[in-house]
């Protein structure tokens, strides 16, 4: 029960623990003007402390590890997650293929049909991993209504505002009319008629942006489930 415990209070963060950079907050650099009732000359989104960063990704991974070591995945569910998680790496690996440190607003690839393609991405990656590892007393459920409840209820909500605020300062109109065009998460078939930004770079997604290091994550995350499964 202790493992199990520590695997729900575990998941149920998972959505929080890492931020990915490349949501839109990210596409800018420097500094917002200098405007009054605005932020100011302070940084746009404030200096990020690269050790949190890593303590972050570190425990992302603590955490798929304890879901690894407790699933007991069946053939069926296993096949029935895979297509999320194939889906929502894919998605990552497209975003991160246009992310770059820029002042402009980035608005080409995944970011044409969402604003937050990262977050979309991770969000599949963990519906198909809790899927596929089924927990005892399907604790795989539970653990991903209650990351849902509090990621949609609480998290992205107050996400957007706080963003939505910094970048109309920073862009104007142009992030008004992208705003009014996009969705903040779930992608629209039809791309944003504005967009603009770099073409898509595997060398960018992969190396610069440092994919990689979620490929093998994921590669190793399905061959255990795998193994044990079948």
């Amino acid at each position: 029960m202790k493992g199990e415990a520590f695997s729900a209070g575990a998941i149920t963060g998972i959505l929080f623990v890492y931020t990915p950079e490349g949501t839109v907050q990210a596409m800018v650099e420097n500094k917002a003007p200098a405007t009054p009732g605005t932020d100011g000359d302070r940084p746009l989104y404030g200096d990020r402390n690269p050790l949190f960063g890593y303590l972050r990704i570190g425990a992302s991974f603590a955490v798929a590890i304890a879901v690894l070591l407790l699933a007991k995945p069946t053939p069926w569910l296993f096949i029935l997650g895979l297509p999320f998680v194939l889906a929502g790496e894919w998605f990552h690996t497209w975003a991160h293929g246009h992310l770059i440190k820029t002042t402009q607003l980035i608005t080409s690839g995944p970011y044409a049909h969402t604003q937050n393609p990262l977050y979309f991405g991770r969000i599949l990656l963990v519906t198909g991993f809790l899927i596929a590892a089924t927990l005892p007393g399907k604790l795989n459920w539970i653990i991903l209504i209650v990351a849902f409840a509090l990621f949609f209820g609480y998290y992205m909500p107050r996400k957007t505002r706080r963003e939505g605020r910094r970048l109309k300062v920073f862009h104007g109109e142009e992030w008004v009319a992208y705003n009014k065009s996009v969705p903040v998460l779930f992608p629209a078939l039809t791309p944003f008629a504005g967009s603009a930004g770099k073409s898509f770079s595997l060398w960018r997604s992969v190396i610069t942006n440092r994919e990689w290091i979620m490929l093998l994550a994921i590669g190793g995350g399905l061959l255990v489930l795998f193994c044990k499964a079948f």
